[in-house]
Protein backbone atom coordinates (compact mmCIF):
# COMPACT_ATOMS: atom_id res chain seq x y z
CA UNK A 1 0.00 0.00 0.00
CA UNK A 2 1.12 3.57 -0.69
CA UNK A 3 -0.29 6.44 1.33
CA UNK A 4 -0.70 9.93 -0.11
CA UNK A 5 -2.62 12.73 1.62
CA UNK A 6 -3.80 10.23 4.22
CA UNK A 7 -5.31 7.87 1.62
CA UNK A 8 -4.04 4.32 1.03
CA UNK A 9 -3.82 2.95 -2.51
CA UNK A 10 -2.96 -0.66 -3.43
CA UNK A 11 0.14 -1.52 -5.44
CA UNK A 12 0.59 -4.54 -7.68
CA UNK A 13 4.39 -4.21 -7.80
CA UNK A 14 6.49 -7.21 -6.88
CA UNK A 15 10.18 -7.81 -6.21
CA UNK A 16 12.72 -7.32 -3.44
CA UNK A 17 12.72 -4.01 -1.64
CA UNK A 18 14.21 -2.42 1.47
CA UNK A 19 12.12 -0.27 3.82
CA UNK A 20 13.62 1.52 6.83
CA UNK A 21 11.44 2.89 9.62
CA UNK A 22 11.99 5.12 12.63
CA UNK A 23 10.10 3.97 15.73
CA UNK A 24 8.87 6.36 18.40
CA UNK A 25 5.42 7.55 19.42
CA UNK A 26 4.58 6.78 15.79
CA UNK A 27 6.21 4.58 13.17
CA UNK A 28 7.47 6.56 10.18
CA UNK A 29 8.85 5.26 6.88
CA UNK A 30 12.31 6.86 6.63
CA UNK A 31 13.47 5.47 3.29
CA UNK A 32 12.66 3.01 0.52
CA UNK A 33 14.92 1.26 -1.98
CA UNK A 34 14.04 -1.11 -4.81
CA UNK A 35 16.95 -3.51 -4.21
CA UNK A 36 17.80 -5.41 -1.05
CA UNK A 37 21.48 -4.55 -1.55
CA UNK A 38 20.76 -0.83 -1.68
CA UNK A 39 20.71 1.49 1.28
CA UNK A 40 19.49 5.05 1.62
CA UNK A 41 19.45 7.06 4.85
CA UNK A 42 18.07 10.48 5.62
CA UNK A 43 19.21 12.65 8.48
CA UNK A 44 16.93 12.63 11.52
CA UNK A 45 17.36 16.39 11.89
CA UNK A 46 14.73 18.97 11.03
CA UNK A 47 16.84 19.86 7.97
CA UNK A 48 16.33 16.44 6.42
CA UNK A 49 13.94 17.86 3.85
CA UNK A 50 16.79 19.95 2.45
CA UNK A 51 18.48 16.69 1.42
CA UNK A 52 15.57 15.74 -0.82
CA UNK A 53 14.80 17.46 -4.09
CA UNK A 54 11.11 18.38 -4.24
CA UNK A 55 8.89 19.92 -6.91
CA UNK A 56 7.64 23.44 -6.31
CA UNK A 57 3.88 23.55 -5.90
CA UNK A 58 3.91 26.87 -7.75
CA UNK A 59 5.86 25.37 -10.67
CA UNK A 60 5.69 27.13 -14.04
CA UNK A 61 3.67 25.77 -16.90
CA UNK A 62 5.41 23.32 -19.25
CA UNK A 63 7.38 24.95 -22.03
CA UNK A 64 4.77 24.04 -24.62
CA UNK A 65 2.15 26.12 -22.79
CA UNK A 66 0.00 23.23 -21.56
CA UNK A 67 -0.92 23.05 -17.88
CA UNK A 68 0.89 20.58 -15.68
CA UNK A 69 -0.83 18.79 -12.79
CA UNK A 70 -0.15 20.79 -9.57
CA UNK A 71 2.16 18.96 -7.16
CA UNK A 72 2.43 19.43 -3.41
CA UNK A 73 5.65 19.90 -1.42
CA UNK A 74 6.17 16.11 -1.35
CA UNK A 75 5.88 15.79 -5.12
CA UNK A 76 2.42 14.19 -5.18
CA UNK A 77 -0.61 15.56 -7.08
CA UNK A 78 -2.75 18.17 -5.36
CA UNK A 79 -6.38 17.05 -5.30
CA UNK A 80 -9.40 19.36 -5.15
CA UNK A 81 -12.34 18.35 -2.98
CA UNK A 82 -14.92 16.10 -4.69
CA UNK A 83 -13.69 16.65 -8.24
CA UNK A 84 -15.81 14.64 -10.66
CA UNK A 85 -14.35 12.72 -13.58
CA UNK A 86 -14.67 14.32 -16.99
CA UNK A 87 -17.38 13.36 -19.44
CA UNK A 88 -16.82 10.46 -21.84
CA UNK A 89 -16.73 11.38 -25.52
CA UNK A 90 -17.87 9.20 -28.42
CA UNK A 91 -15.54 7.83 -31.10
CA UNK A 92 -12.48 7.01 -29.02
CA UNK A 93 -12.62 3.72 -27.09
CA UNK A 94 -11.37 4.64 -23.60
CA UNK A 95 -11.87 1.22 -22.04
CA UNK A 96 -10.41 -0.45 -25.12
CA UNK A 97 -7.17 1.51 -24.74
CA UNK A 98 -6.97 0.74 -21.01
CA UNK A 99 -7.77 -2.96 -21.48
CA UNK A 100 -5.22 -3.36 -24.28
CA UNK A 101 -2.51 -1.73 -22.13
CA UNK A 102 -3.40 -3.88 -19.12
CA UNK A 103 -3.45 -7.12 -21.11
CA UNK A 104 -0.34 -6.46 -23.22
CA UNK A 105 2.07 -4.76 -20.81
CA UNK A 106 4.42 -7.77 -20.99
CA UNK A 107 4.72 -7.94 -24.78
CA UNK A 108 8.33 -7.67 -26.07
CA UNK A 109 9.83 -4.22 -26.49
CA UNK A 110 10.73 -3.12 -30.00
CA UNK A 111 12.92 -0.18 -28.96
CA UNK A 112 15.33 0.36 -26.04
CA UNK A 113 12.95 3.12 -24.93
CA UNK A 114 9.62 1.57 -25.87
CA UNK A 115 7.17 3.55 -23.71
CA UNK A 116 5.62 5.66 -26.47
CA UNK A 117 5.50 2.79 -28.95
CA UNK A 118 3.52 0.87 -26.31
CA UNK A 119 1.13 3.79 -25.72
CA UNK A 120 0.60 4.27 -29.47
CA UNK A 121 -0.24 0.58 -29.85
CA UNK A 122 -2.80 0.91 -27.05
CA UNK A 123 -4.35 3.96 -28.76
CA UNK A 124 -4.44 2.18 -32.13
CA UNK A 125 -5.32 -1.43 -31.29
CA UNK A 126 -7.43 -0.73 -28.21
CA UNK A 127 -8.75 2.79 -28.69
CA UNK A 128 -9.38 2.62 -32.43
CA UNK A 129 -7.39 5.80 -33.14
CA UNK A 130 -6.87 6.29 -36.87
CA UNK A 131 -3.43 6.62 -38.41
CA UNK A 132 -2.34 9.92 -39.94
CA UNK A 133 -0.05 9.61 -42.95
CA UNK A 134 2.74 12.06 -43.68
CA UNK A 135 6.50 12.51 -43.46
CA UNK A 136 7.79 10.63 -40.41
CA UNK A 137 9.28 13.71 -38.70
CA UNK A 138 6.09 15.82 -38.96
CA UNK A 139 4.00 16.28 -35.80
CA UNK A 140 0.86 15.91 -37.92
CA UNK A 141 1.76 12.32 -38.89
CA UNK A 142 1.12 9.21 -36.78
CA UNK A 143 1.73 5.78 -38.28
CA UNK A 144 3.63 2.50 -38.06
CA UNK A 145 4.93 0.44 -40.97
CA UNK A 146 7.28 -2.53 -40.86
CA UNK A 147 9.08 -3.27 -44.14
CA UNK A 148 11.37 -5.89 -45.66
CA UNK A 149 14.83 -4.99 -46.97
CA UNK A 150 17.27 -7.87 -46.40
CA UNK A 151 15.39 -8.48 -43.15
CA UNK A 152 12.43 -6.92 -41.36
CA UNK A 153 12.83 -3.32 -40.25
CA UNK A 154 10.67 -1.29 -37.86
CA UNK A 155 9.52 2.04 -39.29
CA UNK A 156 7.54 4.48 -37.15
CA UNK A 157 6.65 8.15 -37.34
CA UNK A 158 8.36 10.24 -34.68
CA UNK A 159 4.97 10.83 -33.06
CA UNK A 160 4.36 7.08 -32.78
CA UNK A 161 7.62 6.35 -30.96
CA UNK A 162 8.63 9.62 -29.21
CA UNK A 163 6.90 10.88 -26.05
CA UNK A 164 7.29 14.63 -26.65
CA UNK A 165 6.24 14.18 -30.28
CA UNK A 166 3.12 12.18 -29.39
CA UNK A 167 2.21 14.80 -26.79
CA UNK A 168 2.38 17.58 -29.40
CA UNK A 169 0.50 15.44 -31.93
CA UNK A 170 -2.43 14.72 -29.61
CA UNK A 171 -2.84 18.32 -28.45
CA UNK A 172 -2.11 20.11 -31.74
CA UNK A 173 -3.35 17.71 -34.41
CA UNK A 174 -6.11 15.67 -32.74
CA UNK A 175 -9.31 16.47 -30.93
CA UNK A 176 -7.83 16.18 -27.41
CA UNK A 177 -7.65 18.12 -24.17
CA UNK A 178 -5.55 18.20 -21.00
CA UNK A 179 -6.84 17.70 -17.46
CA UNK A 180 -6.24 20.04 -14.55
CA UNK A 181 -6.55 17.44 -11.78
CA UNK A 182 -5.63 13.77 -11.61
CA UNK A 183 -9.02 13.09 -10.02
CA UNK A 184 -10.55 13.96 -13.41
CA UNK A 185 -8.66 11.10 -15.07
CA UNK A 186 -10.37 8.00 -16.41
CA UNK A 187 -9.15 4.77 -18.05
CA UNK A 188 -7.81 5.46 -21.54
CA UNK A 189 -6.23 8.84 -20.70
CA UNK A 190 -2.51 9.27 -21.41
CA UNK A 191 0.05 10.61 -18.92
CA UNK A 192 3.23 12.37 -20.12
CA UNK A 193 6.16 12.85 -17.73
CA UNK A 194 9.03 15.35 -17.69
CA UNK A 195 12.01 14.61 -15.42
CA UNK A 196 13.88 17.44 -13.71
CA UNK A 197 17.12 16.46 -15.45
CA UNK A 198 15.49 16.09 -18.88
CA UNK A 199 14.94 19.01 -21.24
CA UNK A 200 11.53 17.79 -22.45
CA UNK A 201 8.83 15.16 -21.97
CA UNK A 202 10.50 11.76 -22.12
CA UNK A 203 7.95 9.17 -20.93
CA UNK A 204 4.32 8.20 -21.53
CA UNK A 205 1.92 5.75 -19.85
CA UNK A 206 -1.74 4.67 -20.10
CA UNK A 207 -4.27 5.18 -17.30
CA UNK A 208 -6.04 1.86 -16.70
CA UNK A 209 -8.07 2.60 -13.55
CA UNK A 210 -8.68 5.24 -10.91
CA UNK A 211 -9.34 4.65 -7.24
CA UNK A 212 -7.37 6.03 -4.31
CA UNK A 213 -4.50 6.45 -6.78
CA UNK A 214 -4.17 6.51 -10.56
CA UNK A 215 -3.18 3.07 -11.89
CA UNK A 216 -0.94 2.97 -14.95
CA UNK A 217 0.50 0.53 -17.48
CA UNK A 218 3.73 1.37 -19.25
CA UNK A 219 6.81 0.03 -20.96
CA UNK A 220 9.78 1.03 -18.88
CA UNK A 221 9.32 -0.08 -15.29
CA UNK A 222 6.44 -2.45 -16.03
CA UNK A 223 6.20 -3.51 -12.38
CA UNK A 224 5.40 0.05 -11.27
CA UNK A 225 1.64 0.21 -11.47
CA UNK A 226 0.49 3.46 -9.85
CA UNK A 227 1.21 7.16 -10.32
CA UNK A 228 2.31 7.51 -6.70
CA UNK A 229 4.83 4.70 -7.17
CA UNK A 230 6.29 6.41 -10.25
CA UNK A 231 6.69 9.69 -8.37
CA UNK A 232 8.16 7.98 -5.29
CA UNK A 233 10.56 5.77 -7.26
CA UNK A 234 12.26 8.55 -9.20
CA UNK A 235 12.41 10.85 -6.19
CA UNK A 236 14.44 8.27 -4.28
CA UNK A 237 16.67 7.79 -7.36
CA UNK A 238 17.67 11.47 -7.26
CA UNK A 239 15.98 12.49 -10.52
CA UNK A 240 12.43 13.50 -9.52
CA UNK A 241 9.64 14.07 -12.01
CA UNK A 242 9.38 17.84 -12.33
CA UNK A 243 5.90 17.86 -13.85
CA UNK A 244 3.48 15.71 -15.80
CA UNK A 245 0.33 16.26 -17.83
CA UNK A 246 -2.73 14.06 -18.38
CA UNK A 247 -4.11 14.18 -21.94
CA UNK A 248 -7.56 12.94 -22.93
CA UNK A 249 -8.21 12.02 -26.57
CA UNK A 250 -11.74 13.10 -27.51
CA UNK A 251 -12.06 11.27 -30.80
CA UNK A 252 -10.45 8.61 -32.96
CA UNK A 253 -9.90 10.68 -36.12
Amino acid sequence: MIRSNGVDSPSESSGPARFEFTVGPTVVLASEADDVAAQQKLSSSAAAQAQVEVADAAQPDPADGQKAIPLDANGFPVQPAQQAAGAVQAGYNYNGTANWARNNVNIPKEFPQDCTNFVSKALYYGGGMKVRYGFKTFDSAWWTNDYWMFGWHINRSYTWAGAANLHRHLLNHRYSTWLRWTSEARPGDIVFFKWKKESRINHAAVVVSWGASMELRQHGRTGVTTLNEVLSYYRQKGDPIEWFVVVRPLGSN
